[in-house]
């Protein structure tokens, strides 16, 4: 009896847990099952959320679509000049013997060497307005010295530009005038592919075409350095550009990359340099010079300790005189770099300035580029930019950095070419020690 017992205690156990297992099995399957209603309801807001977003990215791209064309229509607008404006215009390029021409052809009648043939320049979407300038001025140099066409591009800012009127623009068509392309990094590159029996187009190809051909050839020309001066020019006017007459005025480029370029790696301020420090000095004729570049190694980003020396060392040369130093940069804080040189150069008789307002590497770009042709001195590094700005200023000092070495994490620029431009069109060139004075 006990034994029949136990067993049916151990089968209505069994039944009982089954029947537990079984209630919560269903519990599981209803659970899984509500889980995945709401993962379908969440599948289908979030497709709902992705239509919600190709809806909103297409009214973008019209509204793109849109801003584009409204900004062509207003670059459109700007092009378009006033009959009278354009004659007035035309009038003051016609001062310091630049000739205009109605016919872009016409200028070349006379001295073409290489009839058919023309010189252009390579576009790239990395450079920067200065790299634009020292690409147009290498397609001038040619064009002037051996009378061929030159085919302008635009580029950003150009449109602004005297040469975006008077120079004959490029275009795809023309390609089929040439026989062959030719690209070209230096003027040895043009001369040996130079043929004046076949019609060829020299392109131009990089930023760092050899510029000292092109410094070199300025100074014993004073008809090409007017009429680069007059294409690199603003078509209208730009505000005036206050500068004290009482002191004489230095502007500083101090390259900084602006957030366009990698960070740099020296370390900005040191002291115990100044020994490995030589300086060239040059002196030249003040109307025609434009100083001699080293495109060897382009020192673009000195550290903070190059323009402090050399703002030190124009002070020192000019007797401690009273200087106007204003600080053109790309950095979005020149204040800062102000307040920075002022307080370690210490020097009662500098009076120190900069831009105040918003600053950045794609503002300001037109009007710090001509505000600094204006100056009566330049201290630069080696960028396109402040080489485009001496090459059509009439600076009387210039100082720019030619070699550099790396010394414990420190850029030490331990070669400094000084140029001082005279009256008497005298050039002399020689290397001083640092501490001997100049």
């Amino acid at each position: 009896m006990q034994t029949k017992q136990l067993i049916l205690i151990l089968y209505l156990s069994f039944f009982l847990f089954g029947y537990s297992y079984t209630i919560q099995l269903s519990n599981l399957e209803q659970q899984l099952y509500n889980t995945q209603q709401q993962f379908h309801e969440v599948a289908q807001q979030l497709s709902n959320v992705q239509q919600q977003l190709h809806s909103v990215q297409q009214q973008l791209h019209h509204a793109q679509q849109q801003l584009f064309c409204i900004t062509e229509q207003l670059f459109n607008l700007d092009q378009q000049m006033p009959e009278e404006e354009q004659s007035l215009y035309d009038e003051q390029l016609s001062d310091e013997g630049l000739l205009v021409y109605d016919d872009q052809e016409q200028a070349f009648e006379e001295q073409e060497l290489y009839p058919g043939s023309a010189v252009t320049y390579v576009l790239r979407k990395t450079s920067r307005f200065g790299d634009y300038i020292a690409l147009y001025s290498a397609a001038k140099f040619l064009s002037e010295k051996y009378g061929i066409q030159l085919l302008y591009k635009r580029f950003p800012f150009s449109h602004l530009l005297a040469m975006d009127l008077h120079e004959k623009k490029y275009d795809k068509g023309l390609l089929n005038q040439f026989k062959k392309v030719f690209p070209i990094r230096s003027e040895k590159d043009f001369i040996k592919q130079a043929n004046p029996k076949q019609p060829l187009l020299y392109n131009i190809c990089r930023v760092g075409f050899d510029f000292e051909a092109v410094f070199a050839y300025a100074e014993t020309n004073a008809v090409f350095c007017n009429r680069l001066r007059k294409m690199i020019a603003p078509i209208k006017p730009l505000d005036e550009f206050w500068l004290p007459q009482d002191r004489i005025t230095v502007a500083v480029h101090v390259r900084k990359g602006g957030g366009y370029d990698r960070p740099l790696s020296s370390v900005q301020q040191f002291d115990g340099h100044l020994n490995l420090v030589e300086y060239t000095q040059t002196v030249v004729n003040c109307k025609l010079y434009y100083a001699y570049i080293d495109q060897k190694f382009p020192l673009k980003f000195p550290p903070d300790q190059y323009y402090v020396d050399q703002i030190k060392k124009l002070s020192a040369m000019l007797n401690d005189a009273p200087l106007y130093v204003y600080l053109f940069t790309d950095d979005s804080n020149p204040i800062a770099i102000l307040e920075e040189y002022e307080w370690i150069i210490g020097k009662p008789n500098i009076v120190f300035n900069c831009r105040k307002e918003e600053n950045r590497h794609d503002l300001n770009v037109i009007e710090d580029f001509f505000a600094m042709t204006k100056f009566d001195c330049l201290i630069r590094p080696q960028s396109n930019f402040s080489k485009g700005v001496q090459l059509i200023g009439k600076h009387k000092i210039v100082i720019h950095p030619k070699k550099a070495a790396w010394v414990n994490g420190k850029l030490i620029i331990n070669m400094v070419n000084i140029v001082i431009c005279q009256e008497d069109g005298t050039i002399v060139k020689a290397s001083v020690p640092v501490n001997s004075g100049i």
